[in-house]
């Protein structure tokens, strides 16, 4: 089916964490060439679009033939409160096609790779879902975490009197892969809800670099590949 499948990896020139973090090196590459590389390996997308405000990003994509970006998104879709939604909008907005299912690459993931998208895509076809979403299964368990309120211990979810190993599972959605029905999401205004499916993709294919503590992980691990 022409035009199925439409990757769109989102990129803003602003970033507070990490200064200009979409272009951070990380193994001799910046950040987001990784999504690049997987979203142009990928056999699934029948097209993709880059969507960003910033000149050098969107020069920088141009040395990847299967990656597209028709224009420059608007500052006000740039800002720190500017939400997914509206960027995906802006993007169906102004192509001229619309595209059975949006396939949402993050450039925060760069260990997502070509096969993760294509087996992520198999599943939403196979789970006959509206959406998916891609998610890790959690470092610390909800069943050992606590706030504090009112100078007392508030547990994050009810304490089991039970080992680790009994724990049930959590999961993080990492951010790495969605996919949407465009249909779906158009009427419901959101990527997911409660009914999508979840993708569950290995700890390092759903890192997501958020902090630097993060970014040095993701340095130690291309580092190490072998290990």
């Amino acid at each position: 089916m022409l035009n199925k499948y439409l990757g769109i990896i989102p990129a803003r020139g602003g970033s507070k964490g990490i200064p200009r973090k979409n272009l951070v090196q990380i193994g001799g590459k910046p950040l987001l060439q990784y999504t690049f590389e997987a979203a142009s390996y990928s056999k699934r997308l029948s097209d993709i679009i880059f969507t960003s405000d910033d000149i050098e990003m969107i020069d920088f994509s141009k040395n990847f033939n299967k990656i597209r970006a028709p224009f420059i998104r608007p500052k006000y879709l740039a800002s720190d409160t500017a939400s997914s939604i509206d960027v995906i909008n802006h993007v169906l907005d102004n192509i001229s096609y619309t595209p059975y299912a949006i396939v949402l690459l993050q450039p925060t993931s760069p260990f997502r790779t070509a096969e993760d998208i294509d087996i992520a895509i198999q599943a939403f076809e196979d789970s006959k879902s509206h959406s998916l979403i891609g998610v890790t299964e959690v470092l610390q368990h909800p069943c050992e975490m606590v706030s504090i309120a009112n100078n007392k211990i508030k547990w994050a979810v009810k304490p089991l009197k039970s080992n680790r190993q009994s724990f049930p599972p959590y999961y993080f959605i990492s951010g790495a892969i969605y996919i949407t029905k465009t249909s779906f999401f158009r009427k419901s205004k959101i990527l997911y809800n409660n009914k999508s499916y979840l993708y569950n993709m290995s700890k390092i294919s759903g890192i997501d670099i958020d902090d630097y503590f993060q970014l040095k992980l993701a340095r130690c691990l291309i580092n190490n590949k072998e290990s």
